[in-house]
């Protein structure tokens, strides 16, 4: 049975009372922040009719498949299975268009349901951006010092991960 209300326990701040969300940050304290002006911008572009599927283009990315709407992560890497132990998502390589055909449809809880991610980063090293997204979210990019980009000056990649679901 379902609570009548659900209650947010996590403070929201709008992005112009950002030095009260530096001090949740610098605290340690989770929050939400509303109402950025980098991604208020972002999320027009990304309406737009096309403007995805030119960004991601032919590329292929990761696509985890869940029978449920739950994702399960899992790591394998010690090469140990526990007895009983089930796979629960699968991964697959798509386009982003093989993508959009797999989730254009209202999914159930017990039916298939897909997540997409792909990642970005700067590499000092190379002095490039690889993968686009830097130039949609500007406020991550590494040069900025913001309440979104507190990457220590000492960390050789930055990385960032853009996740879609259905």
């Amino acid at each position: 049975k379902f609570p009548k209300k659900i209650y947010q326990g996590l403070c929201i701040f709008q992005y112009h009372h950002y030095n009260a969300a530096y001090n949740y940050l610098r605290a340690g304290l989770p929050f939400v922040m509303r109402n950025t002006p980098d991604f208020v911008e972002s999320v027009k572009r990304w309406k737009r009719q096309g403007y995805v599927e030119r960004r991601y283009g032919d590329s292929l990315y990761t696509v985890h498949q869940s029978q449920t709407n739950m994702f399960l992560y899992w790591d394998l890497a010690d090469k140990v299975i526990p007895e009983g132990w089930e796979r629960k998502t699968e991964s697959l390589q798509t386009t982003y268009e093989q993508f959009k055909a797999l989730t254009n449809k209202k999914a159930k809880p017990k039916q298939q349901h897909y997540l997409m991610y792909s990642e970005g980063y700067w590499s000092p090293s190379e002095k490039r951006f690889q993968w686009g997204v830097f130039d949609d979210l500007p406020t991550f990019k590494p040069d900025k010092r913001n309440i979104y980009n507190q990457v220590s000056k000492k960390q050789s990649v930055q990385k960032l991960r853009c996740t879609f679901g259905m």
